[in-house]
C-alpha cells in the first residue's frame, strides 16, 4: 500500500508543473543531508483548497519522519513509519503557512523534499 501512495504521489509531484500547485511559491525541491538524530525544519506557504503534497526520500541510511504544523503548531500530517521514505498530503482550508520538520532517528542521511 505504502508503495503504491508513493508511486502516486511521484506522479502528482513529476505532474506539478502542469497541474495546480499547493504551494504559494509553486513545485519546490531540496536535496541536503541531515545530521544524524537531529531534525531539519522548512517554512512553507501553502493554497487554501489546493492539495498539498510532500515528499521525502532518503538514502536509506536511517530513519526518517515527516511532521507538518499548522500556524499553531497543530500537527496536520505526518509520516512516521520505520523508512526513510516519508509522504503526506492534505488540503488546507485558507492559504497559511506550515512548519515541515524532517526528523532523521539514527545516522546522516541525505534526502530529497518535494512539494507540488
Amino acid at each position: 500500500m505504502k508503495r503504491l501512495m508513493l508511486a502516486v504521489v511521484a506522479l502528482l509531484v513529476a505532474l506539478a508543473p502542469v497541474a495546480e500547485a499547493g504551494r504559494l511559491a509553486g513545485p519546490g525541491v531540496d536535496m541536503t543531508v541531515v545530521l544524524g538524530n537531529s531534525t531539519d525544519v522548512y517554512t512553507v506557504t501553502f493554497v487554501g483548497g489546493q492539495a498539498a503534497v510532500i515528499t521525502v526520500i532518503g538514502d536509506r541510511g536511517s530513519d526518517l519522519d515527516l511532521y507538518v504544523y499548522d500556524e499553531l503548531g497543530r500537527l496536520v500530517a505526518k509520516d512516521d513509519d520505520l523508512t526513510d521514505r516519508c509522504v503526506v498530503a492534505f488540503t488546507p482550508a485558507v492559504t497559511t503557512t506550515y512548519k515541515v520538520r524532517v526528523v532523521n532517528r539514527g545516522v546522516a542521511n541525505r534526502y530529497t523534499i518535494r512539494t507540488n
